[in-house]
């Protein structure tokens, strides 16, 4: 009668050299997302303090992670990402109301374009807010990284959550998100048609 092959239990010295290895491997992956963060700043020349995510997508096998650029160095735009962590960085120039530019504050994509908010709010801090001066809705081109085109939608909103609401074939319908910039745990919704 025949016997099932047994495998031999690795002895633990064999295990402390494979948990080794599998520890040396794990330190090497975390390194390497260290790394390729540290190079998403770098590439955008971004300081820790003006990073400033405000909105994110997946599209096509790539995140696009969109920089709202409200700190000292003002500086939009978007990172995209690929499944080999290649980082790009599209620099995007908004609109100005009165003396300051828009900046992201959120990001949608609907068939292959992004629409996105940006507010204009008087302050270099990512933090303190300042004085709103009104918010704008654009679209970008998700192969070119190119303004289609931006409507200012307010004076005195910022609008800091899209979402879309309806899609026919001669209207586009949105609900925002206001920030209030209270302490209050509220938020009015509104519906934008385009």
């Amino acid at each position: 009668q025949k016997r099932p092959l047994r495998r031999p239990q690795p002895s633990a010295r064999r295990q402390k050299r494979q948990l080794k290895r599998l520890q040396k491997r794990q330190l090497k992956r975390l390194q390497k997302r260290q790394q390729k963060r540290q190079q998403k700043r770098n590439k955008a020349a971004i300081s820790d303090d003006d990073l400033n995510i405000e909105g994110s997508l997946f599209y096509n096998e790539k995140w696009y992670f969109f920089q709202r650029g409200n700190g000292a160095n003002s500086k939009n735009g978007v990172f995209i990402s690929n499944q080999n962590d290649n980082i790009i960085f599209s620099a995007i120039k908004l609109p100005k109301i009165k003396h300051i530019e828009t900046s992201f504050t959120d990001a949608i994509l609907v068939e292959e374009k992004i629409y996105f908010l940006a507010t204009a709010e008087d302050t270099t801090s990512t933090y303190n807010d300042g004085e709103i001066l009104g918010s704008i809705i654009g679209r970008l081109d998700v192969q070119s990284m190119q303004i289609d085109f931006t409507h200012k939608i307010t004076d005195t909103h910022k609008f800091e959550g899209l979402t879309l609401y309806n899609k026919t074939k001669d209207k586009i319908e949105f609900l925002l998100c206001e920030d209030n910039d209270t302490e209050a745990l509220e938020t009015n919704i509104y519906k934008l048609s385009l």
